[in-house]
């Protein structure tokens, strides 16, 4: 095809056509100049060798330049899109430094380049621009980070961090990068928390960049997590699954990001999109009108950030005061057996089975089953048994932010030895409970400020006990102990007691009293608030002090197993003092709530559910 052949096409002279191609087509008008530009285009391989020949003709290629740091691939797609579109191809450019800048502005001034969208690499940059003015080559200079005419970045940081309170978030925090537009979006995120009279200190609340995130989230109190990069925001998700940490239900992370509708990161992320491509099609559009002197696009850009799958951001936990247990989490080997084993005797087992377990375990999963919020904090070993564990908490809605892992022992294990008539003998190997520190505790204060219950066992070091103790009254939180396998309490320990809950056996051990009335006044004299001596099949016998002694009969259950009736118990107990019911009325509940658990086999896959309980003592 020859230029002969394109006037034809369009139905006009050569020289209108050689005019148009050669940009002197000021006088021409402009249905006429798009209908020879449309024919060009779309035969443009074969006008380039006629062109090329040309003093200054049009070579149907646009540069764009940009800074090799950019996160804009989403605007460099876009508009490379829409030049395509429009019949034209582009050469991309990315700056390592201001010499590469130069070198590249050479390079398209050379090849006579239409039009080039530019983002200057610095202010001194801009001086740049007479070389595409000197070759006639129509610049469209992109405004800096924050300059007005662009996409508003610090309004991305400020809708982030909107979404967030609007979910009831207060503590958030910011992971940044090293791009142009992370101070921006901090600007937004402080100017919106600002506005909403929201605390943020960013030597708190911003990521300093350490190797202890998680370290870092608990100690600033975070439940929420704006971030200004994918990586940061899929850092974080892999580093939740190695804590256990529950994405966006117990750390809600939006990430700013250029993805385009449709695409998401990983599950429970929530990803808000800067317009990024919507902005690389404007300037291609606004570059190619003015090469054709059509005008400027129709309509300016207008930035506006677009939220995606919102209902991924999670409020944070209810502010209601939930039940916290500090205690030992084991796997329980339950063997099923018609008689204990003798010692140098062999016994046959008939029946085995391995589930979570522990008196921690047992007690924050009935507290959650009875409808209470529930959290425990507790160790666990790097092991396969601990993904059994996180796995039932998780189901069950307990909050494991204080559950940890160590490597240097197993997680704990119980083997238990049931008989036919539900009586059980346990042999206990400690494991990670026995490294549960007063730190780690201490790590968790804020698990203790929004407590209403403090449930304790001496499954674990004893000084872990009693700073649990301590630290729970010293956050306003009432306390409950079972001392299981412990000999001897230490005095201060009773007197942060509020509720002490043996059995028999351990009240005759601990008090050297052998009636329960004996006992408790025992107990009472040391401190405790109240007791209650669990009485297996005969009930329980309550005395607080002040008042007189009371036995409560039990419920008729079959016993099968009777491992987990004292933490159903000691859960259904702190969940209806919890909900502002008499103590009287609170140890009926929790007697009926053994009864269920002794009548089933194990002990988590026993704690009753709310429903079925309150269902059972209407009836009954």
């Amino acid at each position: 095809m020859t230029i002969k052949d394109i006037a034809e096409l369009a139905g006009v002279s050569v020289s209108t056509v050689s005019k148009i191609i050669n940009g002197k087509d000021q006088n021409i008008k402009k249905q006429t100049r798009e209908r020879v530009l449309d024919i060009v285009k779309r035969y443009n391989y074969t006008p380039y060798a006629f062109i090329k020949n040309m003093e200054r003709g049009r070579s149907f290629l646009l540069g764009l330049i940009l800074d090799a740091g950019d996160a804009d691939g989403a605007f460099t797609n876009r508009f490379i899109k829409t030049a395509n579109t429009h019949g034209y191809q582009v050469a991309l450019c990315r700056n390592e430094t201001p010499e590469d800048e130069l070198k590249h502005i050479a390079s398209l001034c050379k090849n006579g380049v239409d039009g080039v969208a530019w983002r200057p690499f610095s202010d001194d940059s801009r001086a740049h621009e007479a070389h595409f003015r000197k070759n006639r080559i129509v610049c469209a200079t992109l405004p800096a980070p924050g300059e007005d005419g662009g996409i508003d970045y610090a309004d991305a940081g400020f809708t982030a961090a909107q979404l967030l309170v609007e979910q009831k978030h207060t503590g958030i925090g910011y992971i940044g990068d090293e791009s142009r537009y992370s101070e921006l979006y901090l600007q937004g995120i402080r100017r919106y928390l600002f506005e909403s009279n929201i605390p943020f200190r960013e030597d708190e609340q911003v990521y300093p960049m350490q190797a202890n995130l998680f370290g870092w989230i608990q100690q600033a109190k975070l439940t929420a997590l704006i971030c200004a990069s994918e990586a940061a925001a899929l850092r974080i998700y892999d580093m939740a699954r190695i804590q256990h940490c529950q994405i966006p239900e117990e750390l809600s992370i939006v990430c700013i990001t250029g993805k385009n509708a449709g695409e998401t990161l990983y599950p429970g992320v929530t990803n808000l999109a800067v317009p990024y491509g919507a902005y690389g099609q404007y300037i291609a559009e606004k570059l190619i009108a003015q090469i054709e002197a059509t005008g400027e696009p129709a309509c300016a850009f207008v930035c506006e950030p677009l939220r995606r799958d919102g209902n991924s951001v999670a409020p944070p936990k209810s502010p209601d005061k939930n039940i916290l247990v500090v205690g030992s989490i084991n796997i329980d080997v339950m063997v099923q057996v018609t008689s204990p084993p003798q010692m140098g005797a062999v016994i046959t087992a008939e029946h085995c089975v391995s589930l979570p377990g522990g008196k921690g375990m047992n007690q924050s999963v009935a507290v959650a089953k009875l409808g209470a919020s529930s959290a425990l904090i507790g160790k666990v070993g790097r092991d396969y048994d601990s993904i059994q564990v996180y796995d039932c908490l998780h189901e069950h809605g307990v909050n494991t932010r204080g559950v940890s892992a160590d490597r240097k022992r197993d997680t704990g294990k119980a083997y238990i030895y049931v008989q036919r008539d539900g009586e059980s003998s346990i042999v206990i190997y400690p494991g990670a409970n026995y490294l549960l520190t007063t730190h780690d505790i201490e790590a968790q204060k804020e698990l203790f400020g929004n407590a209403r219950f403090c449930l304790l066992q001496t499954e674990i070091p004893m000084d872990a006990v009693c700073f649990a103790a301590e630290l729970a009254k010293a956050e306003g939180a009432l306390t409950m102990l079972k001392p299981s396998m412990a000999e001897a309490l230490p005095d201060e320990l009773y007197r942060k007691i509020d509720y002490f809950m043996p059995n028999a056996q351990e009240a005759s051990l601990l008090s050297g009293e052998a009636e329960p009335e004996k006992q408790a006044a025992f107990f009472l004299k040391k401190g405790v608030g109240a007791v209650v001596i669990t009485l297996g099949h005969v009930g329980c016998y309550w005395r607080s002090s002040g008042s007189d002694g009371r036995y409560f009969p039990a419920y008729e259950f079959k016993a099968v197993d009777t491992t987990g009736g004292a933490d159903a118990f000691i859960a259904a107990f702190a969940v209806k003092l919890a909900d502002g019911e008499t103590a009287e009325r609170a140890i009926e509940y929790a007697m009926c709530a053994a009864g269920f658990a002794v009548s089933r086999q194990g002990t988590v896959p026993a704690m009753i559910d709310k429903t079925t309980l309150e269902l059972y003592m209407r009836n009954a």
